[in-house]
């Protein structure tokens, strides 16, 4: 039966995406509970058979991470929460909510690109872990001390702000840029020690014990602050580099995994912004999930944002290409006359509510879909939906082979529970310096080796 759903999956992923796209532009603008359920209904359909087809022995994979998070930054506000609670937390803050109906097909329209260019392209992987071509990936004593030194400057400095609200955590430019430096240098240590490595043994065995301890005492640190980003995307590496290189974990196990994280992520949110105790819904995955059902609202209003002043095309996603270069966003945007709040679809969407400046500013946020669309518009959407799809089949079929491959998958699995609330771009700084140190890292190892090589030789025919 799963073999013939597997067969079927391209063509019925195409029709809901065609219907997706009659919707979009044929709807009533106004909310329609009904249609609303009827998109989320076909979003299962194309989840149920996007998972089915790239599945291949692998349960925890990005797919089945990315369209979890996607449903809830997508879909269940309209659903389940629209209804009974419409305006908790941002969605207090006014917006059209005649707009409601329409994104949801929009949101339906680019995961059916997506899931259809995923499953066009998908290339079942090696069926041994173990089986990387790739020669073991350097892991140099100065990048782990380099690493090391990072990870203690950013405790000193986030312990000074243990006791006090998120809010108040406001880190210095210098710190912000280390603290981005160690994010790439973490990432790319904890998968070269789990490249081609066996048991959870080895990996700990090619980093030294302090590097572990400071990556906890990290973590910990930014925990009591608020800070969650990081400590996810840490957990996260690490569980891939284990199901992917060590053992494969298992459904029942997986399931825990994303429960626990949403409930631990919900609570330190809470916590953050002094909120506990309040609650959005009487159901406890609901309440985990808040923090991706409020970029609900912002797809509704960055779609409103594009039809009432036009598309941007890309001026909107210039931030996060700026953010590739240190310092890059605030010293060209005044030399090229532009707003930096200009370039980035989320200060747009805080832009509508309050200016620059406004002590009660809080920032409202974006979604993938809404950043796309603000952009490029539907065809924008449709393609640059497709694209992702496309990178994650051949990241994912090529990371036995090649180091460069594995760091894009894991880059892509470990943020894939935050990218759906993200602007598409989120991941292009990150992406670029791994492997900005995988260039120098690799390339002074060979030349190490080439040294090291020259003067055996000289010194056995001295």
């Amino acid at each position: 039966m799963s073999g013939f759903l597997i067969k079927i999956s391209k063509p019925i992923i195409l029709v809901i995406g065609v219907i997706s796209l009659f919707m979009y532009y044929t709807c009533p603008v106004r909310y329609d509970y009904n249609l609303c359920l009827s998109a989320f209904i076909m979003m299962i359909i194309v989840a149920v058979f996007l998972i089915l087809k790239v599945s291949n022995r692998q349960v925890l994979t990005f797919d089945l991470l990315f369209t979890v998070a996607f449903v809830f930054a997508n879909f269940l506000y309209p659903v389940f929460l629209y209804p009974i609670n419409p305006k908790f937390s941002l969605f207090a803050i006014t917006f059209n909510e005649d707009y409601i109906t329409k994104c949801s097909f929009m949101a339906l329209l680019g995961f059916s690109s997506y899931s259809f260019f995923r499953v066009r392209r998908y290339k079942n992987r090696t069926s041994n872990l173990n089986n990387a071509t790739t020669a073991n990936v350097a892991r140099p004593a100065w990048a782990i001390a380099l690493c090391s030194i990072i990870t203690i400057i950013t405790i000193v400095f986030y312990g000074r702000s243990i006791g006090t609200l998120y809010s108040d955590f406001k880190p210095t430019p210098l710190i912000e840029l280390l603290r981005n430096i160690l994010d790439a240098l973490i990432f790319y240590l904890i998968l070269a020690a789990f490249f081609k490595s066996r048991s959870l043994k080895e990996v700990f065995k090619k980093l030294p014990f302090l590097f572990w301890i400071l990556l906890i005492l990290l973590c910990l640190v930014q925990l009591l602050i608020g800070v969650r980003t990081y400590v996810l995307r840490y957990g996260m590496v690490i569980i891939f580099g284990y199901s992917y290189f060590i053992k494969r974990i298992k459904l029942l196990p997986v399931i825990l995994l994303v429960v626990a994280g949403m409930v631990l992520m919900h609570d330190v949110g809470n916590k953050r912004m002094g909120t506990e105790g309040r609650e959005i819904s009487d159901s406890a995955v609901i309440n985990a999930g808040e923090d991706l059902i409020i970029n609900n609202r912002a797809l509704y209003a960055i779609t409103e944002i594009a039809d009432r002043d036009g598309l941007t095309y890309g001026k909107s996603m210039l931030m996060n290409v700026l953010s590739v270069v240190p310092f890059a966003q605030s010293i060209i945007p005044p030399l090229v006359g532009s707003d930096i709040n200009e370039m980035s679809s989320a200060l747009i969407n805080t832009g509508e509510i309050w200016e620059p400046g406004n002590p009660n500013r809080i920032g409202l946020g974006t979604n993938t879909i809404a950043d796309i669309y603000l952009a490029f518009g539907v065809l924008g959407v449709i393609i640059l939906m497709g694209i992702l799809g496309a990178l994650i089949s051949k990241s994912e079929a090529q990371m036995y082979q090649s180091f460069g491959y594995l760091l894009v998958y894991a880059l892509f699995f470990a943020n894939a529970i935050y990218y759906p609330r993200a602007e598409y771009l989120n991941l292009l700084r990150i992406i670029t310096w791994n492997y900005i140190f995988y260039y120098i890292i690799n390339k002074t190892n060979r030349a190490s080796r080439k040294q090291s090589r020259g003067t055996n030789v000289k010194t056995e025919f001295a």
